[in-house]
């Protein structure tokens, strides 16, 4: 037999292991007729087909046979009609790295990444684990084609999966991670403004304006979390002038408490906005116009550019700070009342970041409430 083909075996027989001397040995795991698979490779018998390549790999993985390793890696890339999908789990199944490594390399776009590794990422090996994240941060970088429209309540959970998916690729820009929180959380408070104050105005004649509809374009198409921490912002801003625009055109002497909130709110942006902007991204002026809040926002912008005397870049502690501040806060009764899908993601246990948990947890109250409220309401009015 050709020991050499077999790492295990090498090392069983050509080191000073009781096993050499007797004269029957227990492979264990290894079943006979993948044994027999062994033998018959080790002398040319045979080739690996979708048939045997499970119990192929499962030589490999015990017995250590890296001629029969590349053969199967060779069969999968250019012969296999397995998909990329049981090919993952085929890795798994035989701890192989290397294959981990080849079907990540054969992904291009999201996704496809999306259907092959499994949401949960905790049921991956240590090593299988770090290169799918590395792959992950890869494809931050390639555009996506846009998805359909979606409901408020898949939107949300979207939004929620890209504060996730920004701790899980550990990006070391934590100022990302706290724009994020920050617009998930003003986000939520436009919204609920517009369902508590009855002057009219329905949410889809805010979403669904032109300007709106070319941003969340934009949003969708982004190439990353700071590029969609940009057009996010943007969204906001619009939502919130539009907002001021229809009070005003309601009553403009009246409603001066709203008036005010909403000019206190617009200054929540462009800080954000000048943070992850980039010079080849494209979006719409809102700094220009004719309109009263137009010249409010423009003045806004310049106090805030004005003031800032040193760089735009935070230490751990402020932006950690960042995303403390912006947990929202709720009482008990809606903690007690509050439903929440089961099965959503959550933040993974090695992660111990309590302070995102928090905020996690109750942006999820916050919006659940929402949504019954507003059923609440819609009930009432029919």
């Amino acid at each position: 037999m050709k020991l050499v083909d077999s790492e295990f075996l090498k090392n069983m027989f050509l080191s000073p292991f009781r096993e050499k001397e007797a004269n029957e040995i227990k492979l264990g795991v290894v079943k006979p007729h993948a044994f027999q698979l062994f033998l018959d490779f080790t002398n040319d018998a045979i080739s690996v087909t979708d048939e045997n390549i499970e119990e192929a790999m499962s030589v490999v993985d015990y017995l250590q046979v890296p001629k029969l390793e590349t053969k199967c890696l060779e069969h999968l890339s250019q012969r296999s009609e397995l998909t990329l999908k049981d090919q993952f789990t085929l890795a798994g199944n035989s701890h192989s790295e290397k294959l981990v490594r080849q079907i990540m390399n054969s992904i291009n776009n999201s996704f496809v990444f999306n259907e092959v590794v499994p949401s949960d990422l905790d049921s991956l090996a240590n090593n299988a684990k770090t290169i799918v994240l590395q792959k992950a941060f890869e494809l931050l970088g390639h555009r996506k084609p846009s998805p359909p429209p979606m409901e408020y309540e898949e939107t949300f959970e979207q939004r929620v999966n890209e504060i996730l998916d920004q701790v899980e690729i550990q990006n070391h820009e934590g100022q990302v991670l706290a724009d994020q929180c920050i617009l998930l959380n003003t986000h939520l408070i436009v919204e609920e403004f517009l369902r508590l104050k009855p002057n009219g105005i329905r949410l889809d004649e805010i979403n669904n304006g032109a300007e709106i509809r070319e941003l969340m374009n934009q949003r969708r198409s982004a190439h990353d979390a700071m590029e969609r921490n940009y057009f996010e912002a943007q969204i906001q801003v619009a939502k919130w002038k539009h907002l001021y625009t229809k009070i005003d055109d309601a009553d403009p002497e009246g409603i001066i408490f709203d008036k005010e909130i909403i000019c206190t709110a617009l200054l929540w942006f462009p800080p954000i906005i000048n943070r992850n902007k980039r010079n080849n991204v494209g979006a719409l002026e809102l700094a220009v116009g004719n309109l009263p809040i137009d010249e409010i926002y423009r003045n806004g912008v310049a106090r805030i550019e004005n003031q800032r005397l040193g760089p735009n870049v935070m230490n751990a502690s402020q932006w950690m700070r960042r995303i403390e501040v912006s947990i929202p806060r709720v009482h008990n009764g809606q903690r007690e009342n509050v439903q929440i899908p089961d099965g959503i993601r959550q933040i993974p246990a090695e992660a111990n970041f309590t302070i995102l948990e928090n905020f996690i947890k109750n942006i999820r109250i916050k919006y659940y409430n929402g949504l019954r409220q507003a059923e609440q309401q819609n009930e009432n009015q029919n």
